[in-house]
């Protein structure tokens, strides 16, 4: 009852976030970005064009990844080794898969304020999502190959002992630290 007369409207645009002519204005109430900012090149860039998107008071929210909390328990070295692999795959790519705790200082670089974050630590030991990890390391594989990262025969037997541990009762993985940060224009 209380939202009978609120109208809401969303539009949603696709635009290179790291052209210097976005040309949109500041027309647009929120802007919502989820793990885009570790793969682009100038992430700065692309915050200071989202915030001339923005009208005044509009909010920027972005969840993106810090790779360094990823852990699982007990070790396992093929796990170690993805991580390893996944983090110089994207600094080799121009990516930042670290830039989590950097994301509060680029956004009020970027010209936001009231700059909020949470962090979110998605951690499983059963489920399908207990998965993610084997089944991410299997996608990249070939770029890992491509970029001399790992032999094709070192990929497998990690592809191999990974889905082994991912198996096991006893196995914890923890995804990436995910930060949530806003800010407001």
């Amino acid at each position: 009852e209380r939202f009978k007369n609120f109208e809401t409207k969303s539009e949603f645009l696709k635009v290179d976030l790291e052209s210097t002519s976005l040309e949109v204005g500041n027309q647009f109430d929120f802007a919502y970005g989820r793990f885009i900012f570790s793969h682009l090149q100038n992430p700065l860039e692309a915050m200071v064009n989202v915030f001339s998107c923005l009208k005044d008071k509009g909010i920027l929210a972005v969840e993106d990844v810090d790779f360094k909390g990823s852990f699982c328990y007990p070790t396992c070295a093929a796990y170690d080794k993805y991580v390893e692999c996944y983090e110089q795959a994207g600094k080799l790519k121009g990516a930042n898969p670290l830039i989590g705790p950097s994301l509060p200082t680029l956004l009020k670089k970027a010209g936001f304020s009231e700059v909020c974050f949470h962090i979110f630590h998605p951690c499983h030991s059963e489920g399908i999502e207990k998965t993610i990890h084997a089944l991410t390391f299997d996608n990249i594989s070939p770029a890992l190959i491509e970029l001399k990262l790992l032999e094709e025969e070192t990929a497998n037997e990690v592809s191999e002992e990974l889905w082994e541990f991912t198996r096991r009762e006893d196995a914890i993985l923890g995804l990436p630290r995910i930060w949530q940060v806003y800010g407001v224009k």
